[in-house]
């Protein structure tokens, strides 16, 4: 109910900034929720899947954009302002016995919250030596936040404080002079304040609804507590440490994204293009094994075993003109990276023709080449028109024309034609054998004019050769069916 009741004051446009922050509240209780039930996880991942897209919405990729600049811009101010919201705060070393020492630390109304992190050297000779820190809140009102003495009770890790204002007292007893040094050193501890970046409460409430998806997700994916399967896990989770320890290094830049992806970009599933660095340049280049970069050369010279290379294989056709309806051989001689003919029975080969100059590596389309006049007339593509054939009838005349139908009235033939193969794949794949010599060998006969590609692929790897043929017909074959067209609308006509 409260999802529904969200999402339509998002799309009414009427989401206050109050309703938000009650959002945001709730959703450390939805959390706390989700771990005492997980078995209603997958009821909150339904409820939250029809909300998240349209909080994603509402803040829009150009909001996005400005609020990335915003932060960007807030965060290089948050760097440059956090150093100077450091200090050191200490005692005489060694202290004075019978004294009080008091200091105040206070950072401003911008700070949020403050970090002590205090130094593996305090310590005080007594118990009465003690060390008091108080946070204020309010105008006038101190809490206190601890007391240490001795040499244990002082705290080894970072203590996390609400505030901007710290006091600290130092009393002391008397101790005797023949007291070491170490101690009575006293303490000394580093301060800091940090503010939190400013973030609109479109963004937090996104944040909020991911987390409580990706914290739900994470109990639908959870273990259950039976042993067989927890012992299965632990047999897996050792051999995947096992690989880690061996290659974590290629593991710990992770995903090669050129952006952390947004919650809208992961929605309409547009994710990041990869980042084109150094490291992955080096591992493409080694993947080919091209002799003509640095990185092929070295993968070529690692390889002791002969191998089928790509670019040492060969395609060969016959030099005759290629005629319509006339079989003509492709034979494909592999080759190894030293350049001898190599024999591989089990290796698959596929040798395709397709139609046009593109191929299938190829950003072009050989159908897609046509210009069309748009100072004439914007007229929308033959193949997008989702009308179907039928007969035209005017003034009792038949026609059985496609151009004389009204939707397709300002279309030739031709354009009618490219435009209905413009998306169809036009290819054959041939049928190859294998020869004793070890090559490979594929008839192939034209059924058409044209131009035509023939590619070949070994076990899946695109060949770096590939022939451009053009298949043109026989003016004998064109004389005969001229005469006979002639003949029969002689015979017919007249």
């Amino acid at each position: 109910m409260l999802s529904s009741k969200i999402s339509d004051l998002i799309a009414a446009g009427n989401l206050l900034s109050q309703e938000q922050s009650f959002c945001s509240s709730i959703a450390g209780y939805i959390m706390v929720f989700l771990e005492a039930n997980p078995q209603r996880a997958l009821d909150v991942v339904a409820v939250l899947d029809d909300l998240l897209p349209m909080v994603s919405s509402a803040n829009g990729e150009r909001l996005a954009e400005e609020r990335e600049r915003l932060l960007m811009k807030s965060s290089h101010h948050n760097n440059a302002y956090s150093r100077s919201l450091q200090t050191v705060i200490e005692s005489a070393h060694p202290y004075s016995s019978c004294g009080i020492q008091s200091q105040i630390v206070d950072f401003g109304k911008e700070v949020q919250f403050m970090t002590v992190q205090f130094s593996e050297e305090c310590c005080t000779g007594q118990a009465d030596d003690i060390l008091w820190i108080y946070a204020k809140v309010g105008t006038e009102c101190y809490v206190p936040i601890g007391r240490y003495y001795g040499d244990r009770n002082w705290p080894d890790r970072m203590l996390l404080i609400p505030g901007s204002n710290l006091w600290f007292i130092m009393e002391s007893a008397y101790y005797s002079n023949d007291k070491p040094i170490e101690q009575i050193y006293g303490y000394r501890c580093t301060v800091t304040g940090y503010r939190y970046s400013e973030k609109d409460s479109d963004m937090i409430l996104e944040e909020e609804l991911t987390w409580i998806c990706a914290s739900a997700c994470r109990l639908l994916v959870q273990i259950p507590s039976v042993k067989t399967v927890i012992a299965a896990v632990t047999m897996v989770e050792d051999e995947i440490d096992d690989i880690v320890r061996k290659h974590g290094t290629l593991l710990r830049k992770g995903l090669n994204l050129s952006h952390l992806p947004t919650v809208n970009e992961v929605l309409k599933r547009n994710l990041p293009t990869p980042l084109q660095t150094s490291d992955l340049k080096f591992l493409k280049e080694f993947i080919t094994a091209s002799a003509n970069t640095v990185a092929g050369f070295l993968a070529r010279w690692l390889m002791n075993e002969p191998v089928v290379d790509l670019h040492s294989s060969q395609l060969q056709m016959s030099d005759e003109e290629t005629r319509l309806r006339i079989p003509t051989q492709v034979k494909l001689i592999p080759r190894d990276q030293y350049g001898r003919l190599v024999i591989c029975p089990n290796m698959k080969v596929e040798i395709t023709v397709r139609t046009g100059v593109a191929s299938d590596n190829s950003n072009s389309n050989f159908y897609g080449t046509v210009t069309h006049n748009h100072s004439v007339v914007n007229l929308p593509q033959p193949q997008s028109i989702k009308e179907p054939y039928r007969p035209v009838f005017v003034n009792k005349t038949r026609y059985v024309s496609i151009t004389a139908m009204t939707a397709y009235q300002d279309y030739c033939f031709e354009e009618l034609r490219l435009g209905c193969y413009k998306d169809a794949i036009m290819k054959e794949q041939l049928t190859v054998s294998q020869q004793v010599d070890g090559s490979f060998l594929a008839n192939w006969t034209p059924k058409h004019g044209g131009t035509y590609r023939i590619e070949c692929r070994l076990d899946g790897f695109q060949l770096a050769q590939s022939y451009l043929v053009e298949v043109i017909l026989e003016m004998i074959f064109l004389y005969f069916v001229t005469h006979f067209i002639l003949a029969f609308t002689e015979e017919y006509c007249f």
